[in-house]
């Protein structure tokens, strides 16, 4: 089970932090604001480049003006 997340320089997010607790949990904000990129970090995480293929290139997710980023 995923019980935490840290994000660097993926999309949209300089860098950030979630705690996933048991049950249900709920990401929510305004427009642009990151919720997709916790979800793409997440697959990304899990699937590696087999889920990027076709989607995007993975230059495409390193938060603009950055060299790398993190997820774990």
């Amino acid at each position: 089970m995923i019980t935490k997340i840290e994000i660097e320089n993926f999309r949209s997010i300089i860098r950030g932090k979630a705690v996933i607790t048991e049950g249900i949990n709920f990401i929510h904000g305004p427009n642009g604001s990151g919720k997709t990129s916790i979800l793409e970090a997440i697959a990304m995480a899990l699937y590696g480049s087999e889920w990027v293929r076709g989607r995007y290139r993975l230059s495409d997710l390193v938060r603009r003006g950055a060299s790398s980023a993190l997820f774990a």
